[in-house]
């Protein structure tokens, strides 16, 4: 078995949601300069690259990312759509329905392939400031019908930044409690999924751990 990553390294010029906000990674101490040792300061908002959005991000009373236990963040029955997509699309369930019947029950994580992530490097405003969104029939179709623990998207955001109000409720659909039977999704944004043709055999969630974490 060989092992990838999913997830894009953080630089400075990592688009954001939006086009809005920065990150600054600041070394502080080095070697060269004389110091002892090399270090550095970060500074960010939690959801920047590829994240992890916890209940609690759009959930009073959802749980965060660090009440989860250890064993939660292992994916063991991941599957994959792969679909095209447009700057700014919504994904409606006319564009899944056939291919989200086809996951199988037992899936814990559902990653959503659209092509989005070729926009990431040269055509960053289309990434960032139009995105693709997931439509709220989709979340409430995936809630209803499968059991997943989380959703990954190769898209900066479920929510589209040109269609917010129905990124908030697509955000509430996966991430509340009520009034679904299943646990909420947890939903994983801006992951690079290019190097995958098929669903992987497992995918270990690593998210960065702080108090009270709405996402990381």
């Amino acid at each position: 078995m060989s092992w990838i990553y999913l997830s894009h390294i953080l630089e400075e010029s990592t688009p954001l949601y939006g086009g809005k906000g920065k990150i600054e990674i600041a070394r502080v101490r080095s070697i060269s300069s004389g110091d002892t040792s090399n270090n550095s300061d970060l500074s960010m908002s939690a959801h920047s690259g590829t994240h992890v959005d916890a209940p609690f991000h759009f959930d009073q009373e959802g749980k965060k990312l660090d009440e989860y236990p250890a064993d939660y963040w292992l994916a063991s029955k991941p599957a994959m759509i792969t679909f095209s997509a447009s700057p700014g699309m919504i994904i409606k369930m006319e564009h899944l329905e056939g291919k989200l019947q086809q996951v199988p029950k037992t899936t814990d994580l559902l990653l959503l392939k659209s092509g989005a992530e070729e926009w990431r490097q040269n055509q960053k405003e289309a990434y960032s400031k139009q995105g693709v969104g997931l439509g709220t029939d989709v979340a409430n179709w995936i809630r209803s019908n499968l059991n997943l623990k989380f959703i990954g998207l190769d898209f900066i955001s479920v929510g589209s930044p040109m269609h917010r109000e129905e990124g908030r409720a697509t955000h509430r659909s996966l991430l509340k409690k009520s009034p679904y039977k299943s646990e909420p999704v947890l939903i994983i944004e801006d992951m690079t999924l290019t190097d995958l043709t098929d669903a992987p055999e497992n995918v270990w969630i690593v998210p960065f751990r702080y108090s009270n974490a709405d996402g990381a």
